[in-house]
């Protein structure tokens, strides 16, 4: 990830999740067609229409809608204080549920296109000292993440979460599946650049992209999946006036081939280094500091990869 990008689309933020199926989709492997890679070489994603059929599309938004927000459905994205300024960097209603059973499925119709293992080198452009080595595709995040879009709803330039189970299995890729046609508005635009040279301020003080730093977009089609490595820069434009976008954002989950966590100190001190990011993400930064000392002494394979 691009040093100084804000994460600001983790999949799990809410404090409550709905943990109850929301609807069963037939079994139907056949339903994508050939996946399409972005007309930019300089993205890395893809995209593979027909995922859901509109008819499925309209079934899940009917049954999210159904949801009443004190069970966990549709609400303003951000819990907490400070809501009003969180519009301006994002403008959506979401509802986060736990759906193994829908995300077996869809990834059952999506596997065939996206693509197999995944290497990273000290040569790769996705190098990181955490990601070294090979890693294969083991389905989608079962955690989704519904987002609901009105008029002038938008996402300001930002990076996808990586979603980490444990040390070997993490999220690479995020997965967007848009749930309906958006008539006006409401592209997803791949960025070139820096997200502080990719943004400017609307008027009304929104944050967007910057024409000149958009190399690609990527219409709004009922059942479409866009799929994308989670360091690319991104937005979601301003839906226009009468218009809606509903999406279901999720991730592609992968194992590393070759495990470097194996040990339960090993898994003792990756725990400490991810409360220690926490602790620091807060501004504690003292607390952090200890606890990354922990860390990198508990596991000679944490110190070697995060520089302890």
């Amino acid at each position: 990830m691009a040093e100084g990008m804000a994460t600001l689309n983790n999949i799990c933020q809410k404090r409550q999740m709905l943990d109850a199926p929301l609807f069963a989709l037939a079994q139907c492997v056949a339903a994508a067609t050939l996946r399409v890679a972005l007309d930019d070489a300089r993205l890395d994603g893809f995209l593979v229409d027909g995922v859901l059929s509109v008819d499925e599309c309209a079934a899940l938004v009917a049954a999210a809608e159904r949801v009443p927000a004190a069970a966990g459905g549709f609400t303003f994205w951000g819990d907490g204080a400070g809501c009003e300024a969180r519009r301006l960097f994002r403008s959506a209603d979401t509802l986060e549920a736990r759906q193994p059973e829908l995300a077996r499925e869809l990834w059952a119709r999506m596997s065939p296109h996206a693509g197999g293992a995944v290497e990273i080198g000290a040569g790769s452009a996705r190098f990181e000292p955490d990601l070294e080595g090979v890693w294969d595709p083991i389905g989608l995040n079962e955690h989704l993440l519904f987002a609901r879009y009105a008029p002038g709803g938008h996402f300001a330039p930002h990076v996808d979460g990586q979603t980490e189970l444990d040390f070997d299995t993490r999220s690479l890729f995020s997965v967007i599946i848009y749930l309906n046609d958006c008539a006006r508005g409401g592209a997803t635009r791949m960025l070139l650049g820096e997200q502080g040279d990719a943004t400017e301020r609307l008027p009304d003080g929104r944050l967007v992209a910057r024409a000149d730093a958009v190399a690609h977009v990527v219409a709004p089609v009922a059942g479409r999946a866009l799929v994308f490595y989670q360091s690319a820069l991104h937005d979601g434009e301003p839906v226009g006036a009468g218009a809606a976008k509903l999406i279901i954002r999720t991730d592609i989950v992968y194992r590393r081939r070759e495990p470097l966590c194996v040990s339960e100190a090993d898994a003792r001190a990756y725990a400490l280094y991810r409360r220690a990011r926490d602790e620091e993400a807060a501004g504690r930064c003292a607390d952090a500091a200890e606890l990354f000392r922990a860390a990198f002494k508990a596991s000679r394979t944490i110190a070697r990869v995060y520089g302890g």
